[in-house]
């Protein structure tokens, strides 16, 4: 079953296998303005988002998600995602012990102009789940950053926990132009930690700071791809 809404700029939709109780899978689609996405995901398969300052289906959000797809279109576009472990107020504090419990694919595509995405990962990856964010920023610089055990915002730091049989994967591709991107991990990783980036055409900057705590067991990857320019830390 699919819900519609309609507007004068876009028609975005949200598709989903019965209601929009259980989505499964959200799409959704924005203009060719400017727009700005936030994206708050709880870890156990809640997500809400607002777009241009609108919740989109209530701030109560979408149950049971495990793929998001979200295409900004044209404009200079801002996306921000939020991974709350277990609660989407304190992290850390909720119902799961701040353990991811649901697989999430989420998949943005950046379109035209000169974008900005950030995921702030603030709750441990829980064993034999799988959080993939993979972002393309199209044409225009962009700037493509995911932080894994980092707060920016004021808050203490936190370390993420990537348990046994758990993935992070975070797949960064720049496209046209010159573009910075980077990762930064921090926490003890006993799963996969899967690192990708590309930085195609252009002068690209690309950044690694990875940490891991004492008693890690697990592997990670770090590849990375651009025909032009490579500044790698």
């Amino acid at each position: 079953m699919a819900n519609t809404i309609k507007s004068n700029r876009f028609t975005p939709t949200l598709e989903g296998l019965e209601s929009r109780e259980v989505p499964a899978t959200l799409n959704w689609t924005c203009g060719s303005g400017n727009d700005t996405v936030y994206i708050h995901d709880d870890g156990d398969g809640n997500v809400s988002f607002a777009v241009n300052g609108n919740w989109i289906g209530g701030s109560g959000g979408w149950h049971n998600v495990t793929t998001f797809n979200l295409n900004t279109g044209g404009g200079h576009d801002t996306v921000i995602y939020f991974q709350y472990a277990g609660d989407q107020t304190h992290p850390g504090s909720g119902a799961h012990n701040g353990v991811r419990e649901s697989n999430l694919d989420l998949n943005v595509n950046l379109g035209s102009g000169s974008d900005y995405f950030r995921a702030d990962i603030l709750g441990d990856i829980g064993a034999n789940k799988i959080l993939d964010i993979d972002v393309n920023g199209g044409s225009g610089g962009d700037l493509l950053w995911a932080f894994a055990g980092y707060e920016w915002d004021g808050g203490p730091d936190r370390d993420v926990d990537v348990q046994q049989g758990a993935t992070l994967r975070i797949d960064l591709d720049g496209d046209g132009g010159n573009d910075t991107m980077g990762s930064f991990y921090d926490g003890e990783l006993d799963g996969v930690l899967d690192l990708y980036f590309r930085g195609d055409a252009g002068n690209d900057t690309l950044w690694r700071d990875v940490n891991f705590q004492p008693g890690s067991t697990g592997n990670w990857f770090w590849r990375y791809w651009s025909v032009g320019t490579k500044h790698l830390s």
